[in-house]
């Protein structure tokens, strides 16, 4: 229920949250649409591939090449096979991240998460 950028903003908390990853801005630009964004592995260098996609897209191992690591989530579409460097991330995960974590949700989400609770879903 939440809108696509939400569920693009909600992925790379998560991301950077979960792994340490660091946010590149610049990298979320309209010309680059093989992926929403990149992120860094402080740590190693390596560069960090997202693909977000609601209701049933459904994503394949097209960004295997575009990074080193591939993180790809869809609402409710499927992941074909996934290349050694490609994470798929769980709807599930992502949902206990929200719980867990909700001084990191932007507005817009904990205004869903409101109205779920109130009508009791």
């Amino acid at each position: 229920m939440i809108s696509s950028y939400d569920c693009e903003d909600l992925v790379g908390l998560y991301l950077q949250s979960q792994y340490g990853y660091c946010l590149i801005p610049s990298s979320c630009k309209i010309d680059t649409s093989a992926y929403e964004y990149l992120l860094k592995d402080p740590e190693t260098g390596e560069s960090v591939g997202v693909q977000v996609k609601q209701g049933k897209n459904s994503l394949d191992n097209s960004l295997s090449k575009s990074a080193d690591k591939i993180f790809l989530f869809t609402t409710q579409g499927s992941v074909s096979p996934v290349d050694e460097n490609v994470t798929v991330i769980q709807p599930e995960d992502l949902f206990v991240f929200v719980m867990t974590n909700e001084n990191l949700i932007p507005d817009s989400i904990k205004m869903w998460l409101y109205f779920k609770q109130k009508s009791g879903s």
